[in-house]
C-alpha cells in the first residue's frame, strides 16, 4: 500500500501542533480483533484511520491479517513508537484524510475502523472522507466507528448521535448493519461521551462517491 498526498501531515490542526491523541491513545484490545476475526472466518484486510501508536496495527499483522494504520501527524514516527519503527511507510503512512489523497497498491479492505477519529474531521470534509472509506471498502466490508461527543478544542465535528447516524453516515451507508457482541465502551474507546456504530455500505453509489470527491479536490487547501 501507497499513499499519494500533497498534505503528508495535518499541520494546520491541533492534532498536529498539540497531538494528545498521538501521545496518549495506543489502544489494542485483543477480544475486539478476536471477534472482528470472527465475523469473516479468514485472514482479513483491515485499515485503521487514525492510529495514533498503532499497536493495534501490530497486533493484527502478528495475527496474520493484513492490516494497515494512518494517522495524521508523524508524533508517534518522531518518538518512535515500536509499531511506527517496524512498519513505516509500508503498513503505517501519515495523511491529513481531510484533504486530497489517493491509496495505492491497497486491497479493497473487509474493515475500515475509526476509533474517536471522525470527530476530528472539519465538518465541511466528513462527506469527502465517508466516500473515500466507501470508495476503499469490499462490497461485503464494514466500517466500525467509535464516535465521541465530547467538547474539546480537538474535536471539530461534535453532533449527537442521531446526526451522524441520519444525516451523514446514511447517504453511502446502512447503518448497523452488524453487531458485535461487545461494544467495547470502556475498555477500549473509554468514557468519552462516545458511541459505537457498524455500517454496511450500501451498493451501487460508486458514482456519487466519486462525485463527492472529486468535488471536494476542486477545493482550494493550504499546502505546508
Amino acid at each position: 500500500m501507497k499513499i499519494k498526498t500533497e498534505y503528508p501531515i495535518c499541520f494546520e490542526s491541533l492534532d498536529y501542533t498539540a497531538p494528545i491523541g498521538a501521545v496518549n491513545d495506543d489502544n489494542s484490545n485483543p477480544l475486539y480483533a478476536d471477534e472482528v476475526e470472527s465475523l469473516f472466518g479468514r485472514k482479513i484486510s483491515y485499515l485503521e484511520l487514525g492510529c495514533a501508536g498503532a499497536t493495534f496495527i501490530d497486533l493484527m499483522v502478528s495475527k496474520g491479517h493484513d492490516a494497515y494504520g494512518i494517522d495524521g501527524t508523524d508524533h508517534p514516527l518522531k518518538v518512535r513508537r515500536n509499531a511506527w519503527e517496524k512498519y513505516y511507510d509500508t503498513r503505517l503512512f501519515t495523511c491529513d484524510l481531510s484533504k486530497p489523497f489517493e491509496i495505492l497498491d491497497a486491497p479493497k479492505f473487509d474493515v475500515v475502523s475509526a476509533w474517536e477519529f471522525m470527530e476530528h474531521i472539519p465538518t465541511d470534509s466528513l462527506n469527502f472522507i465517508m466516500a473515500k472509506i466507501y470508495n476503499m471498502l469490499d462490497e461485503n466490508g464494514i466500517v466500525i466507528f467509535g464516535i465521541s461527543m465530547a467538547v474539546t478544542e480537538h474535536h471539530l465535528s461534535v453532533f449527537p448521535e442521531k446526526k451522524w447516524n441520519e444525516e451523514i453516515f446514511s447517504k453511502l451507508f446502512i447503518v448497523n448493519e452488524y453487531t458485535l457482541k461487545n461494544k467495547y465502551r470502556e475498555d477500549y474507546i473509554g468514557d468519552h461521551k462516545s458511541f459505537f456504530t457498524i455500517l454496511k455500505p450500501k451498493s451501487g453509489l460508486t458514482e456519487i462517491a466519486n462525485d463527492i470527491i472529486k468535488e471536494h479536490g476542486n477545493k482550494t487547501f493550504k499546502k505546508n
